[in-house]
């Protein structure tokens, strides 16, 4: 009987291992595709899953940027277009011809004006 025990708590050990690295595995494959390479001409700049058989993938390679819809029997490019230019310097502050808001109020402001208005907090005899 103690074997009996013995071997079904190391069953449950192992699939609960394989279990817990499937789920690992499905969780941070995503982070690792983005893991670039700083001599490489080619990385994924987006990704996103469709459904649970296809996933839509924007990669960026020789300063043009491909849509590509990626399932596991077929791959498929969707549009190619000029990469954007790198962004280097910031944009430039826009002026602004409103003029500036008061905060709005805390959130213990806010409670103490309401508790007048609702009644609570007051300590008074209808008498």
């Amino acid at each position: 009987m103690e074997e009996l025990i013995k071997a079904t708590a190391a069953l449950i050990f192992v699939l609960s291992l394989i279990l817990g690295m499937g789920w690992l595995g499905r969780r941070y494959a995503n982070s690792r595709a983005n893991v670039t390479n700083s001599r490489s001409d080619l990385r994924i700049v987006e990704w996103r899953g469709m459904d649970s058989r296809r996933k839509l993938a924007v990669v960026h390679w020789d300063n043009k940027e491909h849509l590509l819809c990626l399932s596991q029997t077929d791959q498929c490019l969707i549009a190619s277009r000029d990469a954007p230019p790198p962004q280097e310097t910031p944009l430039p502050q826009q002026t602004s011809t409103v003029p500036p808001t008061e905060p709005p109020p805390s959130l213990r402001q806010q409670i103490l004006s309401a508790l007048p208005k609702l009644n609570i907090g007051n300590k008074q005899d209808k008498s």
